[in-house]
């Protein structure tokens, strides 16, 4: 029997910790999903996959990539005290945790505990989480999303989200939502993706999705802070409040839907 409350303490907490963190990342996850169903690329790749001009990760097998974003890292020795990471690439990478950024090309050992989990954003990236705890994947599917988005060392960054029932293969008549997201110039961009149509099944299944919206968006990376937002849907314009810390900003409540174009400018 592998049930986690069987194991006790620590390793229920440690447990529910990594449950709770692929719970919040299933918005990533399952447009990875879709992704591997049109290219054929897994989900988890090695190093390689996503870095082929760099040689020497050709033999690399202590971490992977999660998609082309993140970077995981992990601890597989008994008792281990640290952990060696290699940066690749000419890019930033973000701890997700922290949000402390690491310059690469760079190598680094981090000191680990049994909780710890290395994982790391790429620059250049947007990653859409659900923040909120549900108890199954079924229940989130109204849930509002937040985007992260990791910036790169040039100040910009690029992701998509795709969103269908989770159910049906409807998808394949055209009932889902897949949006291009986009940031540069201090501007986030949502955009209909070049496989989306007006087909009367995607409208359908857009209008039964409309009242879904992003609820926060956090930029790490930036090299200025802000102190306001103008947010730019349809023919709508409004200002929000914007609030930076030492790593990142936080855009609370855009209230943009996933549904529509719309446009997000820092200022």
């Amino acid at each position: 029997r592998r049930e986690p409350w069987l194991l006790g303490e620590p390793y229920l907490t440690h447990i529910r910790t990594a449950i709770r963190q692929r719970y919040r990342l299933l918005p990533y996850l399952y447009t990875l999903f879709r992704e591997t169903s049109l290219t054929g690329l897994p989900l988890l790749r090695p190093m390689w996959v996503e870095f082929p001009r760099e040689t020497s990760l050709f033999a690399e097998d202590s971490a992977f990539m999660v998609g082309s974003a993140i970077m995981v890292a992990p601890v597989t020795t008994a008792e281990a005290q640290s952990v060696r990471v290699v940066f690749p690439s000419h890019e930033v990478w973000y701890d997700m945790h922290s949000h402390a950024a690491y310059s690469a090309p760079l190598t680094r050992q981090f000191a680990v505990q049994l909780a710890d989990t290395l994982v790391f954003a790429r620059g250049g990236s947007i990653v859409p989480t659900r923040e909120r705890r549900r108890r199954s994947s079924a229940l989130m599917q109204r849930d509002p999303f937040t985007l992260y988005v990791y910036a790169s060392r040039t100040g910009s960054a690029s992701g998509q989200l795709y969103v269908d029932d989770g159910e049906s293969y409807d998808y394949e008549n055209g009932s889902f939502i897949e949006r291009d997201l986009i940031f540069a110039n201090a501007t986030l961009e949502s955009r209909p993706s070049v496989r989306t149509d007006a087909s009367g099944e995607q409208s359908a299944f857009a209008a039964a999705m409309a009242a879904v919206r992003i609820e926060r968006v956090v930029v790490v990376g930036l090299l200025r802070t802000f102190t306001t937002a103008t947010v730019v849907e349809g023919d709508h314009e409004r200002s929000v409040d914007v609030s930076c810390g030492d790593t990142e900003c936080t855009i609370r409540d855009p209230a943009v839907h996933i549904t529509n174009d719309w446009a997000i400018r820092l200022a």
